[in-house]
Protein backbone atom coordinates (compact mmCIF):
# COMPACT_ATOMS: atom_id res chain seq x y z
CA UNK A 1 0.00 0.00 0.00
CA UNK A 2 1.49 3.39 -0.92
CA UNK A 3 2.37 5.38 2.09
CA UNK A 4 1.87 9.17 1.86
CA UNK A 5 3.69 11.94 4.42
CA UNK A 6 2.51 14.65 6.94
CA UNK A 7 4.72 17.67 7.08
CA UNK A 8 4.88 20.27 9.80
CA UNK A 9 7.92 23.07 10.14
CA UNK A 10 8.88 24.87 12.57
CA UNK A 11 10.91 28.25 13.05
CA UNK A 12 11.11 30.99 15.49
CA UNK A 13 9.96 34.45 14.97
CA UNK A 14 9.81 37.66 16.83
CA UNK A 15 9.06 36.83 20.34
CA UNK A 16 5.66 35.01 19.40
CA UNK A 17 4.32 32.71 17.29
CA UNK A 18 2.63 34.00 14.07
CA UNK A 19 0.56 31.93 11.77
CA UNK A 20 1.48 32.51 8.15
CA UNK A 21 -0.89 31.37 5.04
CA UNK A 22 -0.01 31.41 1.21
CA UNK A 23 0.95 34.90 0.11
CA UNK A 24 3.45 36.40 -2.03
CA UNK A 25 6.01 39.18 -1.70
CA UNK A 26 6.84 42.30 -4.23
CA UNK A 27 10.24 40.93 -6.37
CA UNK A 28 13.50 42.76 -6.64
CA UNK A 29 14.76 42.70 -10.13
CA UNK A 30 17.36 40.46 -10.47
CA UNK A 31 16.79 39.05 -7.08
CA UNK A 32 17.56 34.99 -5.94
CA UNK A 33 15.80 32.60 -4.06
CA UNK A 34 18.11 30.03 -1.78
CA UNK A 35 15.68 26.74 -2.47
CA UNK A 36 16.03 23.42 -0.75
CA UNK A 37 14.97 20.21 -1.53
CA UNK A 38 13.48 17.99 1.42
CA UNK A 39 12.35 14.28 0.91
CA UNK A 40 9.49 13.67 2.65
CA UNK A 41 8.12 10.47 0.59
CA UNK A 42 7.74 7.72 3.63
CA UNK A 43 6.90 4.75 1.20
CA UNK A 44 8.73 1.97 3.23
CA UNK A 45 7.48 3.29 6.69
CA UNK A 46 10.24 4.18 8.04
CA UNK A 47 10.22 5.90 11.68
CA UNK A 48 13.12 7.99 11.85
CA UNK A 49 15.20 10.21 9.25
CA UNK A 50 17.84 8.29 10.15
CA UNK A 51 16.16 5.41 8.29
CA UNK A 52 16.97 6.64 4.74
CA UNK A 53 15.38 4.34 1.79
CA UNK A 54 12.87 4.89 -0.47
CA UNK A 55 15.45 6.76 -3.48
CA UNK A 56 14.30 8.91 -5.66
CA UNK A 57 15.68 10.56 -8.86
CA UNK A 58 15.33 14.40 -9.38
CA UNK A 59 15.04 16.30 -12.47
CA UNK A 60 14.38 19.73 -14.31
CA UNK A 61 11.82 19.85 -16.95
CA UNK A 62 13.58 20.26 -19.87
CA UNK A 63 15.00 16.29 -19.34
CA UNK A 64 18.64 17.37 -18.39
CA UNK A 65 21.37 15.70 -15.96
CA UNK A 66 19.53 14.53 -12.76
CA UNK A 67 19.36 17.36 -9.93
CA UNK A 68 19.97 14.67 -7.59
CA UNK A 69 20.07 11.21 -8.75
CA UNK A 70 19.94 9.69 -5.29
CA UNK A 71 17.76 11.13 -3.26
CA UNK A 72 16.48 9.21 0.31
CA UNK A 73 14.37 9.52 2.44
CA UNK A 74 14.57 12.43 5.03
CA UNK A 75 17.70 14.08 3.29
CA UNK A 76 17.75 17.82 2.67
CA UNK A 77 19.55 19.27 -0.14
CA UNK A 78 20.61 22.83 -1.02
CA UNK A 79 20.94 25.66 -1.45
CA UNK A 80 20.44 26.06 -5.17
CA UNK A 81 20.12 29.95 -6.36
CA UNK A 82 17.00 30.28 -8.38
CA UNK A 83 15.88 33.75 -9.57
CA UNK A 84 13.10 34.40 -7.80
CA UNK A 85 9.72 34.63 -9.85
CA UNK A 86 10.77 32.24 -12.05
CA UNK A 87 8.82 29.31 -12.98
CA UNK A 88 10.23 25.85 -11.95
CA UNK A 89 9.52 22.34 -13.22
CA UNK A 90 10.40 19.21 -11.07
CA UNK A 91 9.84 15.95 -11.96
CA UNK A 92 10.63 12.92 -9.39
CA UNK A 93 10.61 9.43 -10.09
CA UNK A 94 10.84 6.68 -7.97
CA UNK A 95 14.12 4.96 -7.71
CA UNK A 96 17.99 6.45 -7.73
CA UNK A 97 19.85 6.61 -11.15
CA UNK A 98 17.27 7.19 -13.52
CA UNK A 99 18.02 8.80 -16.91
CA UNK A 100 15.88 11.63 -16.74
CA UNK A 101 15.46 12.05 -20.72
CA UNK A 102 13.92 8.38 -20.95
CA UNK A 103 12.04 8.54 -17.83
CA UNK A 104 10.95 5.60 -15.17
CA UNK A 105 8.11 5.48 -11.97
CA UNK A 106 7.15 8.84 -11.92
CA UNK A 107 5.61 9.81 -8.63
CA UNK A 108 5.79 13.86 -9.22
CA UNK A 109 5.48 16.26 -12.15
CA UNK A 110 4.95 19.76 -11.13
CA UNK A 111 5.73 23.46 -12.10
CA UNK A 112 6.35 25.74 -9.62
CA UNK A 113 4.24 29.13 -11.49
CA UNK A 114 6.35 31.67 -9.30
CA UNK A 115 9.36 30.64 -7.05
CA UNK A 116 8.51 32.84 -3.79
CA UNK A 117 11.57 35.25 -2.86
CA UNK A 118 13.75 34.92 -0.31
CA UNK A 119 14.40 30.64 1.55
CA UNK A 120 12.01 27.93 0.14
CA UNK A 121 11.92 24.34 0.85
CA UNK A 122 10.57 21.99 -1.91
CA UNK A 123 9.06 19.49 0.49
CA UNK A 124 8.18 16.11 -1.67
CA UNK A 125 4.54 15.91 0.38
CA UNK A 126 1.21 13.84 -0.11
CA UNK A 127 -0.78 16.73 -0.45
CA UNK A 128 -4.13 17.10 1.54
CA UNK A 129 -5.46 14.65 -0.53
CA UNK A 130 -4.21 10.81 -1.56
CA UNK A 131 -4.65 10.97 -5.03
CA UNK A 132 -0.97 11.48 -5.61
CA UNK A 133 2.23 13.18 -4.48
CA UNK A 134 2.84 17.01 -4.68
CA UNK A 135 6.00 19.20 -4.20
CA UNK A 136 4.88 22.04 -1.51
CA UNK A 137 6.65 25.15 -1.36
CA UNK A 138 7.43 26.06 2.23
CA UNK A 139 8.68 29.63 2.86
CA UNK A 140 11.61 30.03 5.35
CA UNK A 141 12.11 33.56 6.98
CA UNK A 142 15.20 35.04 6.59
CA UNK A 143 14.91 37.86 8.95
CA UNK A 144 17.46 38.71 11.55
CA UNK A 145 18.00 37.08 14.91
CA UNK A 146 18.69 39.13 17.62
CA UNK A 147 21.94 37.70 19.58
CA UNK A 148 21.19 35.06 22.26
CA UNK A 149 17.91 33.71 20.48
CA UNK A 150 16.71 31.67 17.97
CA UNK A 151 13.92 30.21 15.80
CA UNK A 152 11.81 27.47 15.74
CA UNK A 153 9.42 26.89 12.56
CA UNK A 154 6.50 24.90 12.20
CA UNK A 155 4.07 23.89 8.90
CA UNK A 156 1.11 20.96 8.19
CA UNK A 157 1.29 19.73 4.25
CA UNK A 158 -0.51 16.55 5.25
CA UNK A 159 -3.14 14.24 4.71
CA UNK A 160 -4.39 14.52 8.47
CA UNK A 161 -7.09 17.18 9.25
CA UNK A 162 -6.08 20.31 10.84
CA UNK A 163 -3.34 19.33 13.75
CA UNK A 164 -2.43 21.01 16.89
CA UNK A 165 1.09 22.30 17.71
CA UNK A 166 2.08 21.85 21.44
CA UNK A 167 5.96 23.71 23.03
CA UNK A 168 6.65 22.78 26.28
CA UNK A 169 3.26 20.86 26.98
CA UNK A 170 1.59 24.86 25.51
CA UNK A 171 -0.81 25.12 22.49
CA UNK A 172 1.12 26.98 20.16
CA UNK A 173 -1.84 26.96 18.11
CA UNK A 174 -4.41 24.81 14.76
CA UNK A 175 -2.29 24.24 11.69
CA UNK A 176 -4.24 23.30 8.58
CA UNK A 177 -2.39 22.58 5.05
CA UNK A 178 -0.45 24.92 4.02
CA UNK A 179 -0.06 27.27 7.22
CA UNK A 180 3.31 27.31 9.27
CA UNK A 181 4.11 28.84 12.63
CA UNK A 182 7.11 30.47 13.97
CA UNK A 183 8.44 32.06 16.94
CA UNK A 184 11.83 33.10 18.55
CA UNK A 185 13.40 31.30 21.52
CA UNK A 186 16.33 30.86 23.88
CA UNK A 187 18.57 28.37 22.85
CA UNK A 188 17.73 25.22 24.98
CA UNK A 189 16.43 21.68 24.27
CA UNK A 190 12.44 22.08 23.80
CA UNK A 191 9.43 19.57 24.10
CA UNK A 192 7.42 19.27 20.83
CA UNK A 193 4.46 17.44 20.52
CA UNK A 194 1.96 17.55 17.19
CA UNK A 195 -1.82 15.96 18.20
CA UNK A 196 -4.62 15.17 15.69
CA UNK A 197 -7.96 14.60 17.33
CA UNK A 198 -6.54 15.20 20.82
CA UNK A 199 -3.97 12.35 20.08
CA UNK A 200 -0.39 12.60 19.49
CA UNK A 201 0.71 11.84 16.39
CA UNK A 202 4.34 13.10 16.83
CA UNK A 203 6.59 13.42 20.30
CA UNK A 204 6.83 14.63 22.79
CA UNK A 205 10.14 14.63 21.00
CA UNK A 206 12.98 17.04 22.40
CA UNK A 207 13.77 19.07 19.63
CA UNK A 208 17.27 21.75 20.22
CA UNK A 209 17.26 25.30 19.22
CA UNK A 210 20.21 26.86 18.89
CA UNK A 211 21.92 30.79 19.12
CA UNK A 212 21.32 32.38 15.53
CA UNK A 213 20.07 29.21 13.63
CA UNK A 214 16.60 28.69 12.50
CA UNK A 215 15.30 24.93 13.55
CA UNK A 216 12.81 23.91 10.79
CA UNK A 217 11.07 20.42 11.80
CA UNK A 218 9.28 18.41 9.06
CA UNK A 219 6.84 15.50 10.54
CA UNK A 220 6.05 13.40 7.72
CA UNK A 221 3.77 10.70 7.69
CA UNK A 222 0.21 9.94 6.16
CA UNK A 223 -2.81 9.45 9.16
CA UNK A 224 -5.66 7.89 6.72
CA UNK A 225 -2.93 5.17 5.74
CA UNK A 226 -1.36 4.96 9.40
CA UNK A 227 2.37 5.63 8.31
CA UNK A 228 4.81 6.20 11.05
CA UNK A 229 5.13 10.01 12.07
CA UNK A 230 8.43 11.11 11.93
CA UNK A 231 10.35 14.66 11.97
CA UNK A 232 12.55 15.70 10.12
CA UNK A 233 14.84 18.50 11.25
CA UNK A 234 16.63 20.98 8.79
CA UNK A 235 18.47 23.92 10.20
CA UNK A 236 19.59 26.61 8.43
CA UNK A 237 21.66 29.87 10.05
CA UNK A 238 20.22 33.25 10.07
CA UNK A 239 21.62 36.50 9.68
CA UNK A 240 22.16 38.54 13.25
CA UNK A 241 20.76 41.66 13.75
CA UNK A 242 22.37 44.65 14.68
CA UNK A 243 22.05 45.71 17.60
CA UNK A 244 19.90 48.66 17.92
CA UNK A 245 21.58 52.11 18.33
CA UNK A 246 20.91 54.05 21.72
CA UNK A 247 18.48 56.45 21.43
CA UNK A 248 20.29 59.77 22.36
CA UNK A 249 19.33 61.68 26.08
CA UNK A 250 16.71 64.19 25.58
CA UNK A 251 17.95 67.54 25.89
CA UNK A 252 16.13 69.50 28.76
CA UNK A 253 14.30 72.41 28.02
CA UNK A 254 15.86 75.54 28.18
CA UNK A 255 13.99 77.13 31.33
CA UNK A 256 13.49 80.68 32.56
CA UNK A 257 16.58 81.96 35.12
CA UNK A 258 15.30 84.55 37.57
CA UNK A 259 17.85 87.30 37.67
CA UNK A 260 18.97 87.83 41.29
CA UNK A 261 19.91 91.82 41.96
CA UNK A 262 23.65 92.07 43.47
CA UNK A 263 24.36 95.00 45.77
CA UNK A 264 27.09 96.69 44.19
CA UNK A 265 27.36 99.48 47.06
CA UNK A 266 26.37 101.79 44.50
CA UNK A 267 22.44 103.52 44.12
CA UNK A 268 21.65 104.77 40.37
CA UNK A 269 17.81 104.88 41.09
CA UNK A 270 15.04 104.70 43.41
CA UNK A 271 14.90 106.19 47.19
CA UNK A 272 18.30 106.63 49.25
CA UNK A 273 19.69 103.43 50.84
CA UNK A 274 20.44 104.04 54.28
CA UNK A 275 24.09 103.63 55.33
CA UNK A 276 25.34 102.18 58.07
CA UNK A 277 24.12 102.79 61.88
CA UNK A 278 26.32 105.69 63.44
CA UNK A 279 25.01 105.90 66.51
CA UNK A 280 22.80 109.07 66.12
CA UNK A 281 18.84 108.57 65.88
CA UNK A 282 18.32 111.79 63.31
CA UNK A 283 19.47 113.56 60.34
CA UNK A 284 22.74 115.38 60.37
CA UNK A 285 22.50 118.66 61.77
Amino acid sequence: MRKIIVVVVMALAAGAFVLVGPGSSPVDAGATTEVFAVHGLNLNGQTAQTDRGTPVTVCGGDDNPPLISDFQFGDVVGPVPVPTGSSLRVKVYQGAGVDCEIGGALLIDQTIDSVPAGRVALVATAGPSSEGFELLPVTIDVECIFPGDGRLRGVHAANAGTVDLLIDGNVAGPLDYGQSLAANFKPDTYSVQVNLGGNPILGPADVTVKEATSTTVYVVGNQQQETPVVALIQETVQPVCEPPEPEPEPEAPAGVVAARPTFTGQQTEGPPVPGPLSGRNGPPG
